[in-house]
């Protein structure tokens, strides 16, 4: 049994995410991902990730909770994993990109103030966190640290293929459904969907017990599937 785990929305600390979580509001935090790997409980998971990234600490946290934990790890980047959220990716045992998922690497960043003093301690910390990053996507690729950071410099996109080829990912996920290409400002209805509506308007009544409203709840659940 693989058990999956979200990993969706900014990646923040466990003080922000907590209350974040108390009103439904979607992030990624340690708190909350450690108690998803205790409800797993050993078994094999499965990081679903589709996030911009937010705070480095929070971050290598998690990738640490990831190493620690005694199944295995698979991630698989859905949509996005920018920035803090590309170190989670890296750190899964096994790490798959959908077919058009990206993933971006660069050198981190802090809003600064203060004297030269101030902006020079600033500076001399990005470097050290830089080279922290740079280690997590050495051990994934193999690459040298100056080969990370210069990646890291130029603020690295990465396609499915391109992290497959430059190694931080091992592969790219086969899609179980058909690709629908799409260029519309609003959301879709499926095909699928749309043929699991007809047939349900098609269906003979057997049961004239049924009400209008049993059908309606029957709509509204293939769209909730949707």
């Amino acid at each position: 049994m693989t058990v999956k785990i979200p990993i969706k929305g900014d990646v923040m600390d466990s003080d922000w995410g907590t209350i974040m979580d108390s009103v439904g509001m979607t992030n990624v935090n340690p708190t909350s991902f450690q108690k998803a790997l205790n409800s797993a409980n050993g078994e094999d998971v499965e990081l679903d990730i589709a996030s911009n990234g937010g705070i480095v600490e929070s971050a290598t946290e998690i990738a640490s909770l990831i190493h620690d934990y005694a199944g295995k790890v698979t991630t698989v980047v859905q949509s996005a994993a920018y920035s803090a959220a590309s170190i989670i990716a890296v750190s899964g045992d096994v790490v798959k990109m959908a077919p058009t998922a990206l993933m971006m690497i660069h050198r981190a960043s802090v809003q600064s103030a203060g004297n030269t003093n101030d902006l020079s301690h600033d500076a001399i910390m990005l470097a050290t966190v830089d080279k922290a990053l740079a280690a997590a996507y050495q051990a994934k690729t193999g690459k040298s640290q100056e080969e990370i950071l210069n990646l890291m410099n130029n603020e690295t996109w990465l396609t499915a293929q391109d992290a497959v080829d430059q190694g931080f990912a091992d592969e790219i996920q086969e899609n179980a459904k058909e690709l629908v290409v799409t260029n519309s400002l609003s959301p879709l209805i499926s095909a699928e969907t749309i043929e699991k509506l007809k047939t349900l308007k098609n269906a003979k009544n057997d049961d004239v017990e049924k009400s209008h409203q049993t059908i309606l709840n029957n709509k509204l659940k293939i769209l909730k599937e949707e």
